[in-house]
């Protein structure tokens, strides 16, 4: 019976290693003047295996998405993107003293039995 690769044993095989950390905001405010006002932040601590996107990856990212540089980052822990109504932001993740945002969220399972993971593309806050 041949064996199947864990693909979480790869991902982390070829991560690069650094504590990686979750900025999450609460979901905006409207006061009774009807002004907006940004949540608090919270920072947590997430077990994330983190990658490096090639600049070709870059370079075919969708207009307006390529300005700046993108990592993928493979976690078991809980990431958002924006909501659809743009009240609740994004996640951001903290990795090696620069901030990046969760602009794109997939899911999968290393194999029967085994934790879901989610593979996020994150883009650099302020970009170049």
């Amino acid at each position: 019976m041949p064996i199947a690769p864990n693909l979480a044993f790869v991902v982390q095989a070829f991560s690069f290693p650094g504590a990686v950390t979750r900025r999450r905001a609460a979901g905006d405010t409207i006061n009774a003047d009807g002004l907006r006002s940004r949540g608090a932040t919270t920072d947590t601590p997430i077990r994330a295996f983190v990658h490096d996107e090639p600049g070709d990856v870059e370079a075919n990212a969708p207009e307006g998405q390529n300005d700046g540089r993108t990592i993928r980052v493979y976690t078991t822990d809980d990431l958002r993107t924006v909501d659809v109504d743009g009240v609740t932001p994004a996640d951001v993740v903290l990795w090696q003293g620069q901030a990046f945002e969760v602009v794109e969220l997939r899911a999968w399972a290393s194999g029967p039995g085994t934790e879901t993971w989610r593979e996020a593309r994150c883009r650099e806050v302020g970009g170049r």
